[in-house]
């Protein structure tokens, strides 16, 4: 018999003999010791086969335990992770792995297989479940119960730990047995809750997305909590989704998988098509009143109707959210003398600026706001474009009395209850939705326009999604205002009339015609380096190994690359689901690769 085994710090893996004392006893997912070069080291056996290679192959040295590390479904999802999203099956092994885990093997119990038979019954379904927060923690518990009463482990997952930390909360008091795995666990505290779900002693595992590679027993039940949110994305390699590695999960488990969603999404319309059934608990799309400001020609930082409508819910007692997607004090700073813009010197893209410096938003570079020009020497430097900063110091004009508070990634601080409860404005990003809108009486979006320009197809998913999630939150009474110069812009009436079935079907029409997601893949491959010849090669020789395939490119991004290298992008269509992660990509160096990504420059 033959062994594929996976040596620890090595990126493939490779084939040995299991000598013959051995034969009876491996298992997949046991640590053993091998030779590789003149060392002795460990390894993850990942296969095992009758099929002798053609190559002489060296043989295992001793199982270092009987008891497997990983259980065989964690392989299989490994080896589909590795090849699904052309990551090196070490690099998947290692997201999924606690460092040192290896140490508490005496410490895994395995238990007898006495739920076979209910697994081999077990025939899970696929539903979206539409819901709001005041009625999903009920409906999470109901299922939890359900699927606990089946002698199954349930798994929830949250976009982040403030959600996770609140359901906490309330599932302490419920006296279930429960494992939490979030990032901000020690190695310590992870290895503990791991074993807990290792040995079966856990009925219900909640965790942010590391927790989907969790060692379930018997895994009845999957609920992605607001499944449409950036959270449930993983930036670095392996870029993985867990929508879909929960698609993969629930295909090879045989259990249930819930996605749940308090908006309507093209995602979600397209999968309603395709096997997913719908859930409505206590959801009715809220239809509030929406203001469409045209800001073509209006020159006033703050209209006369979004001032009368904050004047007159400081009598009331009610707050004032103001959206904005940049942060900073301005978006753009530049000479009027020669148009010359300041960019990153790293990323090639336009720097905001605070009181007193100048940031890049992508990788955090940072200098003192100069005061004159560097091309030309101009002492006039224009300012142009809003963030929340300076729509907090215009606000703050505005309103003196007011009480405004800023939210965003360089204010975390402000982030805090009380000061929250006492603020009469609050500005921010992405970071109020997870505000209390109890007390909201206007939610504004300032610039929709800054998200609807993005040069990326997916521009109105995005924005559609930003605005539905925080209109989600508000009461029926709360009035919204979109302020954009759009407004003959379809998406903006559908918001306006929360009507989407047929600008949805529009969409998906216009998708399939172009041949883009969902019906079909996008593979953006990334080449870096600093020598362009090199990189030009590396582009020649996968164009010619993809050549059945339509590939866009190359073309440079628009963002240049952080350490002064040369970057190019290839995009290749493929049908959907395509596999063909192989050597080629594994043998070169300086490429990444990602999947359907958020954006193709």
């Amino acid at each position: 018999m033959y062994a594929k085994i996976l040596p620890f710090t090595y990126t493939d893996a490779l084939s040995y003999k299991i000598p013959n004392e051995l034969t009876e006893i491996i298992k997949i997912g046991q640590v053993v010791e091998i030779p590789l070069g003149d060392r002795a080291i460990k390894g993850i056996v990942l296969g095992l086969t009758n099929n002798q290679p053609a190559f002489k192959t060296k043989k295992i040295i001793y199982i270092i335990n009987p008891t497997p590390l990983f259980t065989e479904k964690q392989i299989a999802l490994a080896k589909w992770v590795s090849y699904f999203y052309f990551s090196s099956l070490y690099q998947v092994i290692k997201n999924m792995n606690i460092k040192n885990l290896e140490k508490h093997l005496s410490e895994i119990r395995i238990k007898p297989n006495y739920n076979k038979q209910s697994l081999i019954r077990q025939t899970g379904k696929k539903y979206i479940l539409y819901t709001y927060d005041d009625k999903k923690i009920s409906f999470y518990l109901k299922a939890i119960s359900k699927c606990i009463k089946n002698n199954k482990q349930a798994l929830l997952i949250f976009p982040d730990n403030i959600s996770l930390e609140n359901f906490s909360k309330i599932i302490s008091e419920k006296r279930l047995k429960t494992a939490t795995l979030t990032s901000k666990l020690n190695k310590k505290e992870k290895s503990k809750e791991w074993l807990k779900i290792r040995n079966d002693e856990v009925d219900l595992i909640i965790g942010t997305r590391t927790a989907i590679f969790s060692p379930f027993q018997n895994l009845g039940l999957i609920i992605i909590d607001k499944e449409y949110e950036d959270g449930h994305k993983q930036e670095k390699t392996p870029r993985y989704k867990i929508n879909e590695i929960a698609e993969y999960l629930q295909k090879i488990t045989r259990c249930n998988l819930i996605l749940q969603t308090d908006i309507q999404t093209l995602e979600n319309f397209y999968r309603n098509k395709n096997g997913y059934k719908n859930i409505k608990s206590g959801f009715i799309a809220k239809k509030p009143e929406i203001i469409i400001l045209d800001i073509r020609g209006n020159r006033e930082f703050i209209d006369t109707k979004i001032e009368q409508l904050i004047q007159k819910n400081f009598k009331s007692g009610k707050k004032n959210v103001f959206f904005l997607n940049r942060k900073g004090k301005d978006t753009v700073i530049m000479c009027p003398d020669c148009n010359f813009t300041f960019t990153c010197p790293s990323c090639n893209i336009p720097l905001t600026s605070t009181e007193q410096f100048l940031l890049c938003n992508h990788c955090g570079f940072k200098k003192e706001i100069p005061i004159m020009c560097s091309n030309c020497g101009s002492k006039i430097i224009k300012r142009s474009g809003i963030g929340t900063e300076k729509l907090e110091i215009k606000l703050k004009a505005q309103f003196p009395k007011a009480k405004i508070l800023r939210v965003d990634e360089r204010n975390k601080k402000n982030f805090d209850n009380n000061k929250i409860k006492n603020a009469d404005i609050i500005v921010g990003t992405q970071m109020i939705k997870m505000i209390d809108f109890k007390k909201v009486g206007l939610l504004i979006f300032f610039s929709v326009d800054s998200i609807l320009n993005l040069p990326t197809y997916q521009a109105e998913e995005k924005a559609q999604k930003i605005i539905d999630s925080l209109i989600s939150k508000i009461n029926q009474d709360t009035k919204v205002i979109i302020r954009t110069a759009n407004t003959e812009n379809p998406l903006i009436n559908v918001i306006k009339k929360q009507n989407y079935f047929s600008f949805f079907e529009n969409k998906l029409k216009n998708l399939k015609d172009l041949h883009y997601p969902p019906f079909c893949d996008l593979i953006q491959i990334i080449f870096r380096g600093n020598d362009d010849k090199k990189i030009n090669k590396q582009i020649r020789e996968i164009k010619e190994h993809l050549k059945k395939y339509e590939i866009i490119g190359p073309f440079s991004p628009y963002i240049s690359d952080k350490n002064g290298k040369s970057r190019k992008v290839i995009i290749v269509k493929t049908e959907k689901n395509k596999v063909f992660y192989d050597k080629i990509f594994r043998s070169m160096k300086n490429i990444s690769i990602e999947r359907n990504p958020e954006s193709l420059i």
